[in-house]
């Protein structure tokens, strides 16, 4: 004896309408956004270059933050002999709804004082989880490099 399901025309109906929500919604969004990290029209300046006494880079960082999710930053420095320093990745939570938007503020960074005289850039990579997509194959998104200039004091000159 065979079971036969019978289906309403308002159950089949109201199952297409919940497939054309939850379809586009957990499917398509994640896929059409999954290069997308949490900011965009992101623009770098530095504000002060490290010396040799004082290992500190200080820049101003200026962004569209319109996307609420964790993120996790990976950073490095390239020295003038394209010696690589890695630093500390740093994991931040979803920033509030109400604080989304352009924002500005001053990065500092404590860089190595074995880097080299010269032209150096910190590099900031974003590795953004807003979807199940991004969690489960994570995406890495470049910032634009803070390109300084490494410097003795002025007590060595």
């Amino acid at each position: 004896m065979k079971a036969a399901i019978h289906l309403s025309r308002r159950d089949i109906l109201i199952t297409i309408l919940l497939a054309c929500v939850w379809f586009p919604v957990f499917v398509l969004y994640p896929i059409v956004t999954y290069n997308d990290g949490s900011s965009r029209d992101i623009s770098v300046a530095v504000v002060k270059a490290p010396t040799k006494d004082d290992p500190t880079l200080q820049y101003r960082w200026t962004g569209d933050v319109y996307r609420s999710c964790a993120i996790s930053l990976r950073r490095k420095v390239v020295d003038a002999n394209d010696m690589v320093y890695m630093l500390e990745t740093s994991d931040f939570t979803p920033v509030p709804v109400d604080q989304l938007g352009v924002t500005s503020f001053i990065a500092t960074v404590t860089v190595s004082s074995g880097l080299a005289e010269g032209p150096a850039t910190y590099q900031v990579t974003e590795v953004p989880r807003c979807t199940w997509l991004q969690r489960l194959w994570p995406v890495a998104i470049e910032y634009p490099p803070v390109e300084f200039e490494l410097i003795m004091s002025d007590d060595d000159t």
